[in-house]
């Protein structure tokens, strides 16, 4: 049997029962779920802080604590309530509150006596780490606000006492430019949890759709058509899969710079990592869906999708970063959704990388598939001769 032949075999067997068609339907909707739900739920988290539920405790005899708290009382920036000292600390422990900021009693008599006055903040890392985060950048707000109070205290009655007061208290404004800029965390986001995706997508193909090529069933196909035959019904389902999710990324109105060459990139990165996986899993079997597993893991954090990887600890995925599909998958991926206008010499080196592996992938595994082949041939002939001499 030929490569189509062989193609249309896993085809039939895939859409002859509802229940293949069912798990057919599954292993190509389930992966686009995640980037679809995760992207959804935290496109734009700093959008929403102000539904972050925190305390201010105002335990300062004196002006400034009450000022502040006047000021807050007014703000949106944050969820801000206004409870006693036990009722904070009990809400911080259940997570009432994410935060609890405490002016201390002697805060404005540390201030006229010209020492350093404290903002007590009280976080619970336990309950969210990212919020202890967040309740940092609260905390210096909070200090800006008092000094821009102190500085007007001790300016206003000057001539020109308010432009005074307004430079002392932000004498530097920083001006950041990116040269390509992101709207949120989503877009930011959408090309690592694309190719996350496309990886779990290829090891459900492999795994559901590999059991619909049946050897037993096909006539003595060689190597190199089983290899392809096999890699075209798990391309179709690679490239509808890269489909609906150029269809999500419209739907979530994530400013892609490039629509045609987002599907490509992500046809190109679903067609690479069905090749990797099913070799491995062609090769290894079991073994290998634990090393295409192992290879997931590797990747998410060599690739620099979240954080940068000069920013792991020790010097081992950094090493990586450059030998990891990932990588390519992503550069390619960034520059179709956010490049302005997309880095040619990027776009194209990721894609021909991406495209080398997959090749190189299919050639193993036609190797392997056919020396195998020609083992099995051999054993066929002696099991054929043994009873024969024995007669």
């Amino acid at each position: 049997m030929n490569a189509l032949q062989i193609f249309k075999h896993g085809l039939k067997s895939s859409l002859r029962k509802p229940g293949s068609i069912f798990a057919t339907i599954l292993i190509l909707v389930v992966p686009v779920m995640y980037p679809l739900f995760w992207l959804q739920a935290f496109w734009n988290p700093y959008a929403n802080i102000g539904n972050l539920p925190v305390a201010f405790v105002n335990e300062d005899s004196g002006v400034y604590g009450a000022g502040l708290e006047q000021q807050l009382r007014n703000s949106i920036d944050v969820k801000w309530s206004f409870p006693g000292r036990k009722s904070a600390d009990s809400g911080l422990k259940d997570k009432t509150y994410y935060a609890v900021f405490v002016i201390p009693e002697n805060f404005s008599q540390s201030i006229s006596n010209v020492r350093t006055a404290n903002i007590e903040t009280y976080v619970n890392g336990k309950n969210n780490f990212m919020a202890t985060l967040l309740a940092s950048q609260i905390e210096k707000r909070l200090e800006e606000q008092i000094s821009a109070q102190i500085v007007q205290n001790v300016t206003g009655k000057l001539p020109g006492g308010d432009m005074v007061a307004a430079f002392a208290a932000n004498p530097i404004e920083g001006k950041q430019i990116d040269i390509n800029p992101v709207a949120n965390t989503g877009t930011g986001f959408a090309p690592y949890f694309s190719s996350l995706a496309l990886w779990i997508g290829a090891l459900l193909i492999s795994l559901v759709l590999g059991r619909r090529v049946d050897k037993s069933k096909l006539l003595s196909p060689d190597g190199v058509n089983l290899t392809l035959g096999r890699f075209l019904l798990f391309a179709c389902a690679g490239l509808v899969q890269a489909v609906l999710l150029t269809a999500i990324i419209y739907a979530l109105r994530i400013d892609v710079q490039s629509g045609l060459l987002t599907l490509a990139a992500l046809a190109v990165s679903a067609l690479t990592s069905i090749a990797l996986v099913s070799t491995l899993i062609s090769i290894f079997g079991m073994f290998g869906q634990m090393l295409s597993m192992f290879l997931l893991i590797f990747q998410l954090t060599a690739s620099g999708g979240t954080f940068p990887t000069e920013l792991t600890q020790g010097g081992l995925f950094i090493a990586l970063h450059p030998f990891v599909p990932f990588t390519y998958s992503l550069n390619a991926l960034r520059e179709t959704i956010s490049g302005v206008p997309p880095d040619g010499n990027v776009l194209v080196r990721s894609l021909a990388v991406q495209i080398a592996v997959l090749t190189g992938a299919l050639i193993i595994c036609a190797a392997v598939e056919t020396f195998r082949g020609r083992g099995q041939t051999k054993l066929s002939g002696r099991e054929l001769i043994l009873p024969q001499g024995n007669s």
